[in-house]
């Protein structure tokens, strides 16, 4: 981490006491931790009648906001299933985001 700090005023006037600023600033240095290795992910969504309504809504809008953070060498895929089970996007590179989002 860098600090670095200045003075609101770049001089004091002399004699009585006067108030000024002091301003400190931090920035994070260029981190040193490694990339993320790829991810192999298959997401697995109940469309089940017990999921009907908000908890069905609310599981896509994490899948769809887990997608989002996901890079384009991440592998995914999505399995939906109630009696039987479908894949809805088969295993891939997660190139274009909007058309995975919109399939879920």
């Amino acid at each position: 981490m860098k600090v670095t700090h200045a003075l609101s005023t770049s001089s004091l006037p002399a004699g009585p006491a006067s108030k000024l600023d002091l301003l400190v600033f931090f920035s994070a240095e260029p981190s040193s931790v490694p990339a993320r290795r790829p991810l192999n992910l298959s997401l697995v969504l109940d469309r089940s009648g017990s999921m009907g309504g908000d908890p069905l809504r609310r599981a896509v809008q994490a899948a769809q906001a887990l997608v989002e953070e996901l890079h384009e060498d991440d592998q995914l895929s999505v399995v939906i299933y109630d009696d039987n089970a479908d894949t809805l996007i088969a295993p891939g590179p997660v190139k274009d985001k909007r058309a995975i989002s919109a399939k879920l």
